[in-house]
């Protein structure tokens, strides 16, 4: 788009202003005599149940868990992977 002409002397048009619609009119609701009436100042729905009470979990002590001074797992696998790298070692070495 090209413009032609002093911009600054162009006549600014503004936008008629946008309709307002007015808000729709509720109807009135009869409630049989004896019924309950909602509060006006409470900002909850009438069909409102509160959330049941947060329940957190907490561990317990193990039971039969001695401290025992066992013999640790990672101790056999990296005296293994030792061997085989010794085995492994003289194997290539025999080779030659």
């Amino acid at each position: 788009m090209r413009v032609v002409g002093d911009i600054p002397l162009m006549p600014t048009l503004l936008p008629p202003p946008t309709p307002t619609v007015p808000p729709t009119p509720l109807p009135e609701v009869a409630l049989p005599e004896g019924t309950a009436t909602l509060d006006p100042n409470s900002n909850r729905p009438p069909t409102f149940t509160p959330p049941a009470a947060v329940v957190r979990p907490t561990l317990l002590p193990a039971s039969g868990a001695a401290n025992s001074r066992g013999f640790p797992p990672a101790i056999l696998l990296i005296s293994l992977f030792v061997l085989g790298s010794f085995g492994m070692a003289i194997n290539l070495l025999s080779r030659r």
